[in-house]
């Protein structure tokens, strides 16, 4: 489950060395967008 924080969500992506990606949205994502972004990403 992401952890949003701000405007970073924090990705719990296992096959990334430190085992979780920060992703930084600027705003113009929706959350449809989002989760489609943090879904390529885990």
């Amino acid at each position: 489950m992401p952890v949003n924080n701000g405007r970073t969500a924090y990705i719990q992506a296992p096959r990334w060395p430190n085992g979780v990606v920060p992703v930084e949205f600027d705003g113009v994502f929706t959350n449809n967008q989002r989760n489609v972004i943090i879904g390529a990403m885990t």
